[in-house]
């Protein structure tokens, strides 16, 4: 029996994959729990982070580890609530296969003063997860629990691997596979976070590809600003942490501990660096290679992409071929837009006047025209501007890369502070 193509597995390999889970987070310290409409994923901390994911679709409930956070949109549910509020910060001390029940798993969190259950049912059909306060006698479930009808468990033979490197390798690949199964194709994080090579992934068009290289740039400049390295520089010389940084750290380890943590973080952070800086370049020299008899039909969707990582609403302009302009439909489009943009892109405004922002998209180290920059403006005026206003007279725009704009924290949504700006007029 191979269990990477039967996802609902038997008495014996669920048995297995149990004891194997618990062999890499015995004693792991639970810090948070994430779902979205049908994953739920548990974050555990022991020398690194593992997250152990449930799946609870109907027609295919199954239970993995991975490495790699795998919920791209969080949602908040009853479960993940009373989770966090109950069984946060405890550590794992058992997961154990319910035989009798079926395809049933336990997990066990002790705690001195409050213990917790979870019973998690991979049973096709009927999948759930039941979490229980055993000395206060609460429960909650993601599902309305039905009965379990008892059975023995099965016995005799099986074709399951017994030497424990094999029964390693195997639910290292039945993990990955799943991993890459569920969730490689959600977003650009996935695509960073998954072990898969940078040659497996296909994208069948040049707009795609496009699209594909501006999430990853958005990504890779993400993690250049990690702070990870700082922070455990900070921690490991005794030296004053910000507020924020504060936040960051285990109370309930001490400072070295927190200072190897960030560490491990950072080294992990170099090593996905590495990767998607040569999943970039394979991009755009697949992109530079591209056949000219197929550019016709193609259009370069920057913006769009752009749009689409913040998930905002918004409208957009080409200017020239390798030239967008976005302008958000709100103030909270604005701000999306502005903090998906990428470093090097230009944030353009009407000076002293109530208006939407201007994002110009371009290519990184390709400056941008004095006509292209005017058609810009003159498209941000019109859209900033009330319909009944009429389009006449002299309107300064102040322009400056994004990396100079920064979100003012209690202000109204879309207030910013600029450096380095500039000044260009459009006259209608």
């Amino acid at each position: 029996m191979n269990p990477i193509e039967n996802k609902s597995l038997d008495h014996f390999a669920l048995k297995s994959l149990s004891q194997w889970i618990f062999r890499q987070l015995e004693n792991a310290q639970l810090q948070q729990i994430d779902c979205d409409e049908y994953f739920l994923a548990f974050q555990f901390y022991k020398y690194r982070e593992f997250f152990l994911v449930i799946c609870l679709k109907p027609k295919m409930p199954c239970l993995f580890l991975t490495e790699a956070s795998p919920i791209q949109k969080k949602i908040k549910k009853p479960v993940s609530l009373f989770l966090n509020a109950h069984a946060k910060n405890k550590f794992l001390s058992g997961v154990v296969c319910q035989p009798r029940k079926g395809r049933v798993v336990d997990l066990y969190f002790s705690a001195t003063a409050s213990p917790v259950e979870i019973e998690i049912i991979l049973i096709p059909g009927q999948p759930n997860i039941i979490v229980r306060k055993v000395l206060e006698e609460k429960s909650i479930a993601w599902n309305q629990p039905k009965e379990l009808l008892l059975q023995d468990p099965p016995e005799g033979p099986h074709d399951f691997p017994e030497d424990p490197h094999q029964v390693d390798d195997y639910w290292q690949q039945y993990c990955q596979t799943l991993h890459q199964q569920f969730f490689l194709q959600t977003s650009a994080g996935a695509l960073v976070k998954s072990s898969i090579t940078p040659n497996s992934i296909k994208t069948p068009s040049l707009g795609k590809k496009k699209d594909l290289l501006v999430k990853l740039e958005l990504v890779l400049q993400k993690q250049l600003n990690s702070r990870y390295q700082v922070l455990a520089e900070k921690l490991k010389y005794d030296q004053p942490l910000t507020l924020d940084e504060t936040k960051l750290l285990n109370p309930l380890v001490s400072r070295i501990q927190n200072s190897q943590k960030f560490f491990d973080l950072a080294k992990k952070t170099v090593v996905r660096n590495r990767g998607l800086q040569e999943r970039i370049s394979i991009l755009k020299k697949e992109i530079e290679d591209w056949p000219e008899s197929n550019l016709t039909s193609e259009k370069p969707s920057t913006a769009a992409a752009l749009m689409n990582h913040a998930e905002s609403s918004g409208r957009k302009k080409q200017i020239s071929p390798k030239v967008e302009i976005i302008v958000g439909k709100s103030a909270l489009d604005n701000l999306k837009i502005l903090r998906a943009s990428r470093a090097w892109d230009y944030f353009l405004h009407l000076r002293d006047q109530p208006g939407a922002y201007g994002i110009l998209v371009r290519e990184k180290g390709k400056p941008v025209t004095d006509s292209e920059l005017r058609e810009a403006g003159r498209y941000l005026i019109q859209q900033s501007l009330k319909k009944n206003k009429p389009l006449l007279g002299r309107f300064e725009i102040l322009w400056t890369e994004c990396r100079h704009v920064r979100p003012l924290k209690g202000a109204k949504p879309g207030t910013v502070s600029l450096t380095g700006e500039k000044v260009f007029v459009v006259n209608f």
